[in-house]
């Protein structure tokens, strides 16, 4: 007697990563490729295919309040001549394919679909806002001693991501984190020098990061930071597994 064994793949998700879903049973997302160059740049392409052998038309939601979209504005995806946007609300936007006439183009006539059809459309935004800040328990905050002087003491504040899945979620994600200068201060006045101000490098100028408080003279026991465009992060080996700062109490 032989025993098989039929493996049956798993079917695709309800709702994607980037939040891309489909709308209606007619319609199957195959695969999506991101292309991410920057936090600000964002680029999706969508393979779609029919449920059946029988013509219908197929509908994608894009829920704009996740990673990477991060509530863009509404006027700022683009399908590239892909697909036609219906906003719904500030939120979410019905992405359905393109009818022009003549032979089928997975690109620019590409509805309807059969199961033997695949259209191919894109999803970008090329000015996306900031990745917010994530779960605290995707990144971690590391802080360390670095040069310190009569006159200058500094700390080295590093962000370090904790995700390892780049392959399936490959978006930048924010952070925000405390800098402790309380030992870096007693530094300065156990040199009998006068706490003066704190410096920051990078600056903290917003595609950098974002400091509060903003009174650096005289300099407070903390900060905290939130990051920009700049010091944002990916899962690991995305290219951006760490950002540092280097923030410093200078006296006189």
């Amino acid at each position: 007697t032989t025993t098989t064994t039929t493996t049956i793949p798993p079917p695709p998700p309800t709702v994607w990563p980037g939040g891309i879903s489909a709308v209606n049973p007619n319609t199957v997302i195959t695969g999506i490729v991101w292309d991410i160059t920057k936090p600000h740049q964002v680029c999706a392409e969508v393979r779609i295919t029919g449920a059946s052998e029988d013509l219908k038309h197929w509908q994608l939601r894009m829920n704009l309040a996740v990673a990477p979209w991060y509530f863009s504005p509404t006027s700022k995806v683009q399908t590239n001549g892909t697909a036609t946007i219906v906003i719904e609300n500030d939120k979410s936007l019905l992405i359905t394919g393109q009818t022009r006439g003549g032979n089928f183009d997975p690109r620019t006539n590409n509805t309807p679909l059969t199961n033997k059809l695949t259209a191919v459309i894109s999803l970008c935004n090329r000015n996306s806002p900031p990745p917010l800040p994530a779960a605290p328990s995707w990144y971690r905050i590391a802080q360390v001693p670095g040069v310190w002087t009569d006159t200058q003491a500094c700390v080295v504040v590093t962000a370090i991501s904790l995700r390892t899945d780049l392959a399936t979620s490959p978006f930048y994600f924010g952070w925000e984190g405390n800098v402790d200068l309380v030992a870096a201060k007693k530094r300065i006045t156990d040199a009998r020098r006068i706490l003066d101000s704190v410096s920051w490098s990078p600056n903290p100028n917003g595609n950098n990061f974002t400091v509060a408080s903003t009174v650096f003279s005289p300099p407070q026991d903390s900060y905290r930071i939130t990051s920009g465009y700049d010091s944002a992060l990916r899962p690991l080996g995305g290219g951006a597994d760490s950002y540092s700062i280097t923030v410093c109490v200078n006296g006189r």
